[in-house]
């Protein structure tokens, strides 16, 4: 029994020498194991590959309804008007912002009362005042009155006052906005009138030749003679000097 302890406690001995043999120095033995585990190395990031901007497309515009297209056919609408006809007989140099006595002159007179009145109005007054009355009164532009016209137009009878005032360049002035057509023998002395005024014998002489066979008074006669004498047809122009004594129409001043 003694003997068993013995080998038992020899044993021991022996593993304990042997369990401490496999303890050894640091020195002897490897480095001691972390009890963490290693850290890894950090990878390479990878460079940053550049950022490609992808341009934005410009927008699309619709075409407008209203707006063509470039290049397509144009579509144009037009509106005609038809514009009313001026009457000669209305046509004034003066309004009422420049001395004319308004639109409705007329309004509460007759035509045939004015066609009566308008030759008879004393235009070779002295007084300035009645002057000045009597051309604003010609000058104006208005309406024509009510009625029908039973005589010359009131634009002749108009212009035949101004040139009885010698006031041409009135005369004038109406005939170019008034336009007529020169049928009327008033308005046709009057104009050939400013063209003689104006050194124009070409052209009145031309429009006399044209029309004395239309009229009968003297005037068309004399100025005949005028243009006969100036285009040199002096035999002409003698014969009808002769004719005009023959007849008691000579003018000493002619």
């Amino acid at each position: 029994m003694m003997f068993a302890v013995a080998i038992l406690t020899l044993a021991g001995l022996m593993a304990g020498s042997e369990a401490w043999a496999g303890f050894s120095s640091p020195s002897e033995t490897a480095a001691p194991r972390p009890l963490a585990p290693p850290k890894k190395k950090p990878e390479a990031m990878p460079s940053p590959r550049p950022l490609l901007l992808r341009e934005k497309a410009p927008p699309v515009e619709e075409p407008h309804p209203d707006v063509p297209t470039p290049g397509a056919p144009v579509k144009i609408e037009m509106e005609v008007e038809s514009l009313e006809t001026i009457d000669p007989d209305s046509v004034g140099v003066l309004d009422e912002n420049e001395g004319g006595f308004g639109a409705d002159m007329w309004a509460a007179t007759s035509r045939p009362l004015i066609e009566h009145l308008l030759p008879r109005l004393p235009v070779r007054t002295a007084s300035m005042a009645k002057q000045d009355l009597i051309r604003r009164l010609l000058l104006s532009t208005a309406s024509v009155p009510a009625g029908p016209a039973s005589g010359p137009s009131l634009l002749s009878l108009r212009v035949e006052r101004l040139m009885e005032m010698g006031n041409m360049a009135a005369v004038n002035e109406l005939l170019r906005l008034a336009r007529p057509q020169l049928t009327d023998e008033t308005l046709l002395l009057a104009h050939l009138d400013n063209l003689l005024l104006v050194n124009d014998s070409a052209g009145a002489c031309s429009q006399i030749r044209a029309v004395i066979s239309q009229y009968q008074d003297i005037y068309w006669r004399r100025t005949l003679l005028f243009c006969q004498a100036l285009s040199g047809e002096h035999e002409r122009a003698r014969l009808g000097l002769s004719l005009m004594r023959e007849r008691g129409e000579e003018d000493p001043v002619f």
